[in-house]
């Protein structure tokens, strides 16, 4: 959505919105024998999600490109996608060269199904 208050750089570049806002959603990636990582989702593109990571997380050493994971889905209250299980697969780890999380690392997530 464009907020015309917001500065230019700031505005919205997809063609269509995307419903519901995915930064009220939460993603937990579970590994046995480690801790759960709990991360914010972020839009990353028109279609996809991910999760914005500090670059000395240990979840980087846990996962790779291509990867099948395990993932819990936090969803707000009414929203349209089901809360729970899920098996998602890593589609990229990018370094943010630029912005707000300039530094970290970026992690695509492409749901493949539920559990």
């Amino acid at each position: 959505m464009t907020d015309p208050d917001r500065n230019d750089s700031f505005r919205e570049r997809r063609t269509r919105p995307r419903t519901p806002v995915m930064s009220e959603y939460m993603m937990a990636f579970l590994f046995r024998g480690s801790p759960c990582y709990q991360l914010k989702l972020r839009d990353i593109s028109e279609t996809g999600a991910g999760v914005v990571v500090l670059p000395q997380s240990q979840i980087l050493t846990l996962i790779a490109t291509g990867q099948e994971v395990n993932i819990r889905l936090v969803t707000p209250r009414g929203s349209p996608f089901r809360a729970g299980g899920y098996r998602g697969r890593v589609t990229q780890i990018n370094d943010i060269t630029e912005g707000k999380y300039r530094g970290h690392k970026l992690v695509g997530i492409e749901l493949v199904a539920e559990e």
